[in-house]
């Protein structure tokens, strides 16, 4: 709401049509003699202006939605009466809170992206190193396949059959 002790702005607010002051200068009651409308699209009308089309007297804006202007409506619309100096500080704060959270965020998947690459690097190393052992124990080894011997046996099972019972085969002839 709208401090009612606050007139650095409404000394200024007039209709957009005729330049009627909403406040005249020097007035000591806050209220306007004449009725002030405050249009969806954004425009200031007397009450000189409301037209009887519904249609904004400013811009020609055709069925706006019109509250009456009062020092304290409830916002939205009283937002566009605060001072700038107001609206200003609430920006700021909501901007700091805004890059804070973006800054937590960001170091958050940073750090998870670090851990990350620290396990890959590790894990590729071990990788490297069990093809390595393959390698030096089964001479001709592929480190997929296992030595030649075990390929034969690999291959003969899942080439030849398939579906469900292709894991139970598997499973039979690794037993022999």
């Amino acid at each position: 709401m709208q401090n009612s002790n606050d007139n650095s702005i409404w000394e200024y607010v007039h209709c957009s049509v005729c330049m009627t002051l909403f406040l005249p200068p020097n007035r000591i009651d806050p209220t306007p003699d004449t009725p002030f409308w405050l249009t969806e699209c954004g425009h200031v009308i007397c009450n000189n202006h409301l037209l009887a089309d519904q249609s904004c007297a400013s811009c020609g804006d055709k069925n706006p939605s019109i509250v009456p202007l009062q020092r304290n409506m409830p916002p939205p619309a009283s937002e566009w009466f605060r001072p700038l100096g107001d609206t200003h500080q609430n920006l700021i704060m909501a901007s700091r809170v805004q890059h804070d959270m973006f800054i937590a965020l960001i170091q958050h998947y940073r750090r998870r992206y670090d851990t990350a690459k620290v396990m890959i690097k590790q894990l590729q190393a071990e990788v490297a190193s069990l093809r390595g052992q393959v390698a030096q124990g089964y001479p001709g080894a592929s480190p997929r396949l296992g030595p030649p011997e075990q390929r034969q046996t690999y291959e003969s099972g899942y080439a030849s059959s398939t579906g469900s019972a292709s894991k139970r085969r598997r499973v039979d002839m690794e037993g022999t």
